[in-house]
């Protein structure tokens, strides 16, 4: 196989990103993912995977989506964003900002969401003038 074919691109990047998006939402260890496969991997070669250093193949896509009990399609988000000229930020969330965004979306009630939304719009823009 030629070098060419084997280097990654922007979609590995996306794709472990949500990969790590997931992980962190989900408060898990690295190790407990890796241990998590068919054919367990090492809790480093994961991180490679998540930083786009190494490419995921669909098996192993399809298994962290069930590993995550989430669809498939989850872990391709923002690719379609790539194909049509946008651009998709793999800056990731820190785990305080997934652990917000987790606890907001276990609000079920409207009127509570829109408070905390609001809540939290008014605390940045006052900070944006400061």
């Amino acid at each position: 196989m030629s070098d060419e074919k084997k280097k990654t691109n922007e979609f590995d990047k996306i794709i472990g990103t949500n990969v790590r998006n997931k992980r962190l939402a989900a408060n898990l260890s690295r190790q407990k993912v890796a241990a998590a496969f068919s054919q367990p991997i090492t809790h480093q070669q994961l991180e490679k995977y998540e930083s786009g250093k190494n490419r995921l193949t669909g098996g192993k896509i399809y298994e962290l989506s069930v590993f995550f009990k989430c669809d498939i399609t989850e872990l391709y988000q923002g690719c379609g964003e790539l194909i049509s000229g946008g651009t998709f930020s793999t800056e990731l969330p820190s785990k305080r900002e997934l652990h917000m965004v987790k606890n907001y979306r276990t609000i079920e009630q409207d009127d509570v969401q829109e408070v905390v939304s609001r809540l939290v719009n008014t605390v940045a823009s006052h900070l944006k003038r400061e």
